[in-house]
């Protein structure tokens, strides 16, 4: 049997000059997974830093092909990490896929502020007064 194939991607990286696929805040994990048969199980964990042990992030149970699942990153110290997302088939083979990423919460977003504002608007991750 074919172990299944895993791929991962992790969305909201920000650019900084000395440090690659730099995050914070939310970040969205995005997967992809495969198999021959069908796939029975698939988890998410992040390790390294100051984690002692792998923190599951996810964990669903059959048929799920692809998947986006969100991610607070203040819930970790700053330091570097790395992404995996497991999938396990139903003869019991396992595949995965890692993301490294390097957690930062000094790393500030861009804020917009805008002059003369007479209406707001509330989004689920933003509010725009104009």
């Amino acid at each position: 049997m074919l172990k299944p194939t895993v791929s991962v991607e992790v969305s909201t990286l920000l650019s900084s000059d000395d440090k690659e696929n730099c995050v914070n805040g939310l970040i969205t994990v995005k997967t992809s997974l495969s198999d021959n048969d069908k796939i029975a199980q698939s988890w998410i964990e992040i390790t390294g830093a100051s984690l002692s042990e792998p923190k599951k992030i996810d964990d669903r149970s059959s048929g799920v092909t692809n998947y986006s699942v969100p991610f607070d990153t203040t819930t970790i110290n700053d330091g570097e990490y790395t992404v995996t997302v497991y999938a396990k088939d139903n003869a019991g083979n396992i595949g995965s896929s890692s993301q490294q990423i390097y957690v930062d919460q000094s790393t500030d977003l861009p804020v917009i502020t805008l002059s003369n504002a007479e209406k707001t608007y509330k989004g689920k991750h933003i509010v725009i007064t104009i």
